[in-house]
């Protein structure tokens, strides 16, 4: 009876231990399962975090750049707007009629041959005497002085040698109708004043240097400005000659006249 029962009870023993040897087998496999699942999980939250900081610094450049180029932008309109002012206000023109300019000159000849004009002057410069050619309706004259009155013009010719053969003469510059701007209007008839005021031998230096300087932004008188600066470095160079200043920046202004009237 016993051996009965050992063998019935053997094949349940067996049968217990097979499950207790498989045990840890499940236990492990149910581990990495667990194991698995949390990688699942993890990985793509890590990918997720990734993936979201590279975009936001790409997103942070760009919207750096942008701002940075509406201000760039920004600051290119305020500049365009600015200069399209400054030229509107410059081609605003409006109808000037310049004043006639005159006074009374020392002349001494008149060529029909501009060789001959300059024969002539040579001999002035011989003496020291600085003379200008000024041209005309074809003809040549010399000028050596300019005076603001007719009578201080026969003081002056008792200055000079006998021998020279001067005579006076009343020059007129005739008015000009001109489109210019407001500025330009107000700086010729500045230029014009100064002018007739140094004529009457008024030491106006300082006044000229600032005329000058005032109109250096008026781009249609900058080659007139800038010849009558050049004559007046002379002044700081000792070979000024007021007389000759005169002369030149008047005929400089005649040219100047006839060229915006074009």
């Amino acid at each position: 009876m016993k051996h009965l029962i050992e063998t019935v009870r053997q094949p349940f023993i067996q049968l217990h231990l097979l499950v207790e040897w498989r045990k840890p087998a499940v236990e492990k496999r149910y581990f990495w399962h667990r194991t698995s699942k949390k990688r699942k999980f993890i990985i793509p939250v890590f990918l997720a975090l990734f993936i979201g900081i590279i975009f936001g610094y790409i997103l942070l450049y760009l919207f750096t750049n942008v701002g940075n180029e509406q201000n760039n932008y920004n600051l290119g309109l305020e500049e365009n707007e600015e200069n399209n002012a400054e030229i509107e206000a410059a081609h605003d023109s409006i109808q000037y009629e310049t004043d006639e300019l005159s006074a009374f000159v020392l002349q001494a000849g008149m060529f029909s041959e501009q060789e001959n004009a300059k024969e002539r002057q040579k001999n002035f410069e011989k003496q020291n005497i600085k003379s200008m050619i000024w041209e005309r309706e074809g003809f040549y004259y010399l000028f050596v002085d300019v005076s603001s009155t007719k009578k201080e013009a026969e003081e002056k010719i008792n200055n000079f040698q006998e021998d020279i053969d001067l005579f006076i003469k009343e020059w007129n510059l005739p008015s000009h109708i001109l489109n210019v701007s407001e500025a330009e209007k107000q700086w010729l008839k500045e230029f014009h004043n100064l002018w007739k005021q140094t004529v009457a031998r008024k030491n106006l230096s300082e006044e000229w240097k600032q005329l000058l300087d005032v109109g250096g932004k008026l781009q249609n008188l900058s080659s007139f400005i800038s010849e009558i600066k050049q004559l007046l470095t002379q002044e700081e160079e000792n070979d000024f000659s007021l007389e000759y200043f005169l002369l030149k920046s008047w005929k400089e202004y005649e040219k100047m006249l006839i060229t915006l009237k074009q």
